[in-house]
């Protein structure tokens, strides 16, 4: 969804509602809820696409499962049943839930090349 958004040059009010557009059951009861709480659309102006995104992680990622995800990160390994592809797709979306935390482009590299099974980074190089 991001990458759409940054392709299209939208407005981060515009990305909350259309993202906002997407939930059903309870995301959707919780945003008309919240909103509701906070002031309605006079708020939702106001409201930053890097604020909407922490407070839906907040709100669906307990701080418990937040943890869970980067202690996971920063032991991940590839299995020895695990693909590359398989590995770079659960490293992926590790980093996907961490953002920031998961540190610089650098180092996200470094994390994944360390995690790699030796037969798979010998193969590599």
């Amino acid at each position: 969804m991001e990458k759409i958004f940054d392709v299209m040059g939208y407005e981060d009010s515009f990305k909350t509602r259309l993202a906002v557009y997407k939930f059903e059951g309870n995301a959707l009861a919780w945003w008309k809820a919240y909103k509701q709480a906070k002031g309605g659309d006079a708020w939702l102006v106001t409201v930053t696409w890097a604020d909407f995104k922490k407070l839906f992680f907040l709100q669906f990622f307990p701080r418990a499962e937040q943890e869970r995800f980067k202690r996971e990160y920063h032991s991940i390994r590839q299995t020895s049943t695990e693909t590359s592809t398989e590995f770079m797709q659960r490293f992926l979306r590790l980093v996907g839930f961490l953002r920031a935390t998961a540190g610089t482009k650098e180092e996200q590299a470094k994390n994944f090349q360390w995690g790699l099974r030796r037969s798979t980074l010998n193969h590599l190089m």
